[in-house]
């Protein structure tokens, strides 16, 4: 069973610059939409982002940086240290050709520019868990 299954990340506003999924993908607008109202509730009740939710066999583990999150999806039996390390990783990699900052000043709103992204994390979701988990440990 693979450790990602989704793969999202979300400004935010609520726009999503960039998905991936081992599926058929939601409706990635409506999601975003959900994922951000819920960390609003979240500030504004606990005075702290979500880090993570649970629906039934589904686990999303969210990591932010700046005004971005970064979100995974896999399952709830999956260690939540060894999927961090996995959306860490997947962080780095956008790091490597976007700056948040610079995506916040200079938005054109062309969702095309993520697509460079596709070659680099495909292996996440083409690896088998016991490849993955190998190379992180």
């Amino acid at each position: 069973m693979p450790v990602v299954d989704e793969f999202y990340i979300i400004a935010e506003s609520g726009l999503c610059y960039y998905s991936k999924s081992r599926k058929k993908e939601i409706d990635k607008t409506l999601f975003s939409a959900l994922l951000t109202a819920l960390n609003s509730l979240s500030e504004e009740i606990a005075s702290k982002s979500i880090d993570s939710l649970v629906l039934q066999n589904e686990k999303y583990i969210i990591s932010r940086l700046g005004q971005i999150m970064f979100i995974v999806r896999t399952g709830t039996k999956t260690r939540d240290s060894a999927i961090r390390k996995e959306l860490a990783e997947m962080k780095q990699i956008f790091l490597l050709y976007f700056s948040p900052k610079e995506l916040e000043a200079n938005w054109d709103g062309d969702l095309n520019r993520f697509k460079v992204l596709d070659k680099h994390y495909d292996r996440f979701f083409l690896e088998s868990v016991k490849t993955r988990m190998e190379s992180l440990f």
